[in-house]
């Protein structure tokens, strides 16, 4: 934004690296650990919260988008249509 109002002459990070991306091993629950967590979930008051994130293994913003009608009850099925994300800051 500076090099584009002519405050500088050039950008200062034109030919900077990025640092190589480091892949991160996923870190899975035990049951034991799940168990827990929902037993103090309850007690906390955020199981019904916590429940279809840990059962369904869907993404957070997935979790986030569901609306009722996503829920067939007769069925027993639910419909993963939208997810919920952040774009320029905002949800």
């Amino acid at each position: 934004m500076a090099v584009s109002k002519k405050l500088i002459a050039r950008n200062p990070g034109d030919g900077c690296r990025l640092p190589p991306a480091k892949p991160r091993e996923m870190q899975v629950l035990t049951p034991d650990e799940v168990q827990r967590l929902l037993i103090q979930s309850k007690e906390d008051g955020c199981y019904e919260l916590l429940l279809p994130e840990i059962a369904t293994g869907l993404q957070r913003g997935e979790l986030l988008a569901f609306q009722w009608d996503d829920l067939n009850f007769k069925a027993g099925t639910l419909r993963v249509e939208r997810q919920v994300y952040r774009a320029n800051g905002e949800l």
